[in-house]
């Protein structure tokens, strides 16, 4: 388990399959993760 602080972009799906993509700035550079829940 982590802690990952950032923009939630979208959230798709509902139920088991949801999941979340959160948009974070690292080093001047934009990523984005997609986490299941």
């Amino acid at each position: 388990m982590s802690i990952y602080k950032g923009i939630v972009m979208s959230r798709q799906n509902g139920g088991i399959h949801t999941t979340i993509r959160i948009r974070r700035i690292i080093a001047g550079i934009g990523v984005e993760i997609v986490f299941p829940m």
